[in-house]
């Protein structure tokens, strides 16, 4: 796999840290719901240039920290692959391209 540059840097909402996205590689946003017991959660599909490779999933804590869930689209099949989540975005990103790139070396995560 080769590695590409970051190149890209997004700022997602207002409230939000700018995220550097790997070269070829965006985001197009989905969704923002609000769930009481939750916080808010966000979604975005994640494209390496027209072609949907994955999705992230936001949510924000009632401690107001937040979250990731990754997920990616295997190249050939499209079955989704769920990754573990953390609270570093670009490193979810480059986790979902990863995935793609070399889904066989992935194992599915449980979403809970």
């Amino acid at each position: 796999m080769e590695r590409r540059g970051l190149v890209n840097m997004v700022m997602l909402f207002d409230d939000e840290e700018t995220v550097a996205l790997p070269e070829g590689v965006h985001l197009e946003h989905m969704s923002v719901m609000t769930v009481r017991a939750r916080g808010s959660k966000a979604s975005w599909k994640v494209l390496a240039g027209d072609q949907i490779i994955g999705r992230l999933d936001r949510w924000i804590t009632g401690r107001g920290l937040r979250f990731y869930a990754a997920t990616a689209y295997h190249p050939t099949t499209g079955t989704p692959i769920r990754l573990e989540a953390s609270s570093d975005m670009s490193e979810r990103i480059e986790l979902i391209l990863r995935a793609w790139y070399d889904p066989e070396s992935y194992t599915p995560h449980s979403p809970w």
